[in-house]
């Protein structure tokens, strides 16, 4: 699939997340619980730069993308299950999130070649 392609499909992904939420409850941007978008958004961030290859051109979009994935799917929860109210405010912060988290990444893993998990297996 052509990259012109994925970007599009990414794009109408997060233009159906706006529409979606549109009419979502009045959300500010001060609350307790944009910090925590924020938060988990850089965690996921930081994670997605620590464990791909240094030398990935793509590794810093993999790591945003990442964060802006989780942030979706947790909007789109919200409104499909109604445990939840859905926010583009939320999705934006933990996308902000995922940026900052990325960024980060890479001052703290500038030239290494990420964290290789393995298992052991020792009986």
């Amino acid at each position: 699939m052509s990259n012109l392609k994925q970007s599009g499909r990414r794009a109408m992904l997060i233009v159906t997340l706006a529409v979606a939420t549109s009419g979502a409850y009045a959300d500010n941007w001060g609350g307790e619980d944009k910090a925590k978008h924020i938060a988990v958004g850089a965690v996921v961030g930081l994670a997605g730069m620590g464990i791909q290859k240094a030398d990935d051109p793509d590794r810093f979009r993999n790591s945003l993308w990442a964060g802006a994935a989780l942030g979706a799917l947790k909007e789109l929860r919200d409104e499909a299950c109604k445990c939840g109210d859905p926010s583009v405010k939320d999705f934006l912060a933990t996308t902000l999130g995922a940026a900052i988290g990325a960024s980060a990444g890479l001052l703290i893993f500038p030239e290494k070649n990420g964290v290789s998990v393995q298992m052991h297996k020792a009986f």
